[in-house]
């Protein structure tokens, strides 16, 4: 099914794979275009190249040692989760799928999720303690993307957007310096990691009504502006 496709290109968002149906066909020549994430393809590697899930992995490895516990793939319905599940107009489109991390279906506070990007912007340090090797965090936040990709392109590390002044209608504000890394989530929030001014910001809006053009709602400049809002905030601070 993969044919010439890498690891590389699944977590750079270049494949060229389409889903049409139950078959899979190439849209584009891997690592020449940019296209939405494949999450469930490296869920499936992961499982059989090491008989666990990614959330097992990521519960054992991470989650417990910074005791969270406000962090879940759902695969029901709960009453701590941000929205109110019993109201399809405050969420419409609620997201429970399986618990392995192969779904678009992980919920987390604003707080879990600024411990997450605090996590990356340390190399994988916590409270004293390195839980995953630094040299994985090097990996993760630097540009991973092809060099075959166009330069207007977006760039990207482990799905992490990367800060690049020649790149177009990236979702990372052009105020941002460089280096600053930015994870976006389906229902509006973010967490943007800058270590320029060693600081994590997130956001959350809980509102699937932010894509697609839904609304009239420019979803791109929205998210830049709010990144160009916190780098003046931090500039002030500093």
């Amino acid at each position: 099914m993969l044919g010439d496709t890498t690891i590389r290109h699944l977590v750079t968002r270049t494949t060229g794979l389409q889903f049409k149906g139950t078959s899979v066909v190439k849209s584009f020549v891997s690592g020449t275009a940019f296209e939405g994430k494949k999450p469930e393809i490296l869920a499936t590697i992961v499982k059989n190249a090491t008989g666990k899930t990614v959330s097992e992995i990521i519960n054992e490895r991470v989650f417990k040692p910074m005791d969270f516990t406000q962090t879940e793939w759902r695969t029901e319905g709960k009453e701590t989760l941000v929205c109110d599940i019993n109201d399809p107009h405050s969420f419409p489109t609620l997201r429970l799928a399986s618990n392995e991390d192969s779904d678009r279906n992980l919920y987390v506070s604003a707080r879990e999720l600024a411990h997450w990007g605090n996590l990356h912007l340390n190399k994988g340090m916590y409270e004293g303690k390195q839980l995953l090797p630094k040299e994985v965090f090097d990996i993760v936040t630097s540009v991973q993307t092809p060099d075959s990709l166009p330069v207007h392109l977006p760039r990207l590390g482990f799905f992490w957007w990367i800060q690049n002044s020649m790149v177009e209608n990236c979702e990372i504000g052009p105020s941002l310096p460089e280096q600053t890394f930015q994870i976006l989530g389906a229902s509006g929030c973010s967490c943007t990691v800058i270590p320029k001014h060693n600081a994590v910001v997130v956001r959350m809006t809980n509102s699937l009504w932010t894509f697609g053009g839904k609304n009239n709602f420019d979803y791109l400049s929205d998210i830049q502006e709010f990144g160009n809002l916190a780098e003046d905030a931090l500039r002030r601070w500093s």
